[in-house]
């Protein structure tokens, strides 16, 4: 079974995107609401896929995405429409 990390802030939009990867695949899905929680989820767990909902009460969530590609995992990033044109060009660097 992969895993799913979702990092978002509000319960509700990880709510949202467990419900979207659960549709589609099975998975066993874990939650983290902020960075530094997102870090540690990221070694304990290992994940297939990391879905990040920013922005993060401690950091955008860019440095977070570039920690998830380190690792073989696939990163969808989601980002406000304000911030897009911030993140746009960091993200296209690292493959998001």
């Amino acid at each position: 079974m992969e895993k799913v990390l979702i990092i978002s802030s509000s319960s509700k939009g990880g709510e949202v995107f467990a419900s979207l990867v659960s549709e589609r695949c099975t998975a066993q899905i874990h939650y983290a609401q902020s960075s530094q929680e997102g870090v540690k989820k990221l070694e304990e767990v290992d994940p297939a896929l990391v879905i990040i909902v920013a922005p993060l009460p401690d950091e955008y969530g860019s440095h977070l995405a570039e920690r998830s590609v380190e690792g073989n995992a696939g990163v969808i990033f989601v980002a406000r429409d304000m911030n897009r044109k911030v993140v746009s060009g960091q993200m296209r660097r690292l493959g998001i």
